[in-house]
């Protein structure tokens, strides 16, 4: 990377926090998108020098724990745009960027939907119902960047970037843990609201 760069970088950890609105569900999930974004190398017949972060991507990949990921540049990015100020929230943001660089591919249908059932027919679930119980019970932030990574690679790298991003911050939450299985059933709908107005809860996600 170029001195010019690291220095734009430096100065985005100092500038990139999200106004007003950011700690909105919606908004967060957009926060979450556009540093995913910003990471992605040029696809085949763009402009190669378009931007993109091939070494970050392959650094965050590596990460098997949120301590790793925690020392790499890029979580202190996204940490910025979507930690709220919250200091505490760093390891699950640290969580998200590891799992975040796993997708390749960003979909506009739910990830808890797009691995369920399909017009009832269980047969067409990626996710069995097994891993689906053992996903509900992840707790402890290296648990869930694991169990999250490979639901990533389950899906061959594709991944609804905004929606993982709003599940991941707020998976300590059982209200969030239930919405993703009445997603996966295709029940959304039916599942109860979610208590917390502004989507990403204020209390401290479980170590």
């Amino acid at each position: 990377m170029s001195e010019a760069s690291a220095n734009t970088a430096e100065a985005q950890i100092g500038t990139a926090a999200p106004k007003n609105g950011a700690t909105k569900k919606n908004a967060i999930g957009d926060e979450a998108r556009k540093w995913w974004e910003s990471l992605q190398p040029a696809k085949s017949g763009e402009d190669a020098n378009g931007g993109g972060n091939r070494a970050a991507l392959a650094k965050l990949r590596r990460c098997s724990t949120w301590i790793e990921a925690a020392a790499e540049r890029e979580t202190a990015l996204l940490f910025r745009r979507v930690g709220s100020g919250n200091e505490q929230r760093l390891c699950r943001a640290a969580v998200l960027a590891a799992v975040l660089a796993h997708v390749r591919e960003n979909e506009t249908t739910k990830i808890a939907s797009s691995v369920g059932p399909q017009k009832g027919d269980e047969a067409t679930a990626q996710l069995s119902q097994l891993r689906l119980r053992r996903l509900l019970t992840a707790s402890g932030d290296d648990e869930i960047l694991t169990a999250f990574r490979r639901l990533v690679a389950l899906k061959g790298g594709k991944a609804n970037v905004a929606d993982l991003a709003e599940i991941i911050l707020n998976w300590h939450r059982e209200d969030r843990r239930m919405r993703f299985a009445f997603d996966y059933w295709q029940a959304g709908e039916a599942a109860p609201r979610e208590t917390p107005k502004d989507g990403a809860s204020n209390e401290t996600p479980a170590a």
